[in-house]
């Protein structure tokens, strides 16, 4: 058994790896995450005094030693000295001030445009290779007590199309639509922070399947509660996607990756927490979603 499980768990992370070239496109437009937080050490880092002393400062000119004229060029070397002394300041004020402005421009475009975020759920955007053992073992445990039609691929194919419809119902603003499929308290959560966002935030919210390059079960949780005698199953999914990929891939392979690279705001990565009464004597339930959030890698740079 054990050995059926890592063979699984191998067999997931190699089908995980068979998307190499998205994953390592989708790699290479967070890693501006990290380019963007190197730009805001350096604009802290030019509005620090310790700046100012850490540059180089222009070599001063030594002293002629020629005695006949040896007044001469003292008044020469003091006047060479002030004078180098006077740009020097005037330059590492000038970088100061480029400094200063720099910073609050950049934080003022991002001030007035909220991040993408509609519950205080933690962002998810890659597997855990120990979560992917145990959700193998979990799915067994489904399938054995449960529900014995389940399996992670069925599960990750009904998933994809309840957030395709979620997502759609989001974008438009169709709260009524959701409130047999998203629990009440989720729902009332999610409604306030939507009237936060823009309407080019909303309406990024609407994905579609064929826009999707990656998706997985993060982790499934089994809860018991023996003194009442209930039985809830919970499963985290998570699926990356940009929009447009679709059309995107039917270009020239240079051409595509360009307009990927100059359109990383159009990566999402979608996490949703389905949750399903297995309670018995409980009629059959559906599974409903209890947790979700839309997020955009970019903007966690903001944090």
């Amino acid at each position: 058994m054990a050995a059926s499980g890592l063979r699984y768990v191998l067999n997931y992370h190699k089908n995980c790896l068979s998307t190499a070239s998205n994953v390592i496109l989708s790699m290479s437009l967070l890693s501006r995450k990290y380019l963007q937080a190197n730009r805001v050490k350096l604009i802290r880092f030019l509005n620090f005094p310790h700046a100012l002393v850490k540059r180089n400062p222009r070599p001063l000119p030594r002293p002629l030693q020629v005695h006949a004229s040896h007044n001469h060029y003292c008044k020469q070397f003091h006047s060479s000295t002030h004078s180098s002394l006077i740009l020097s300041k005037q330059r590492n004020a000038a970088v100061a001030r480029l400094g200063t402005l720099l910073h609050r421009s950049y934080h003022d475009d991002k001030s007035d445009k909220p991040c993408l975020k509609l519950m205080d759920f933690p962002e998810i955007i890659w597997p855990s290779p120990i979560k992917s053992f145990r959700n193998w073992w979990f799915s067994k445990l489904i399938q054995g007590y449960y529900d014995h039609s389940f399996s992670i691929d069925s599960f990750l194919t009904g998933s994809e199309q309840a957030i395709n419809y979620v997502s759609n119902c989001l974008a438009e603003g169709d709260f009524d639509e959701l409130q047999h499929i998203v629990e009440p308290e989720a729902l009332q959560e999610i409604q306030n922070n939507y009237a936060d966002l823009s309407y080019s935030q909303r309406t990024s919210l609407a994905i579609k399947p064929e826009d999707i390059f990656l998706r997985f079960i993060y982790e499934i949780g089994m809860m018991f509660d023996d003194n009442e005698n209930q039985r809830f199953v919970e499963i985290t999914v998570v699926f990356q996607g940009f929009h447009g990929f679709y059309e995107a891939k039917q270009k020239d392979p240079r051409e595509y990756y360009e307009f990927v690279r100059a359109n990383t705001e159009l990566l999402y990565v979608c996490n949703y927490r389905f949750i399903r009464d297995f309670t018995k004597g409980v009629s059959s339930s559906d599974w409903i979603i209890n947790k979700l959030n839309h997020f955009i890698p970019n903007e966690l740079t903001l944090k």
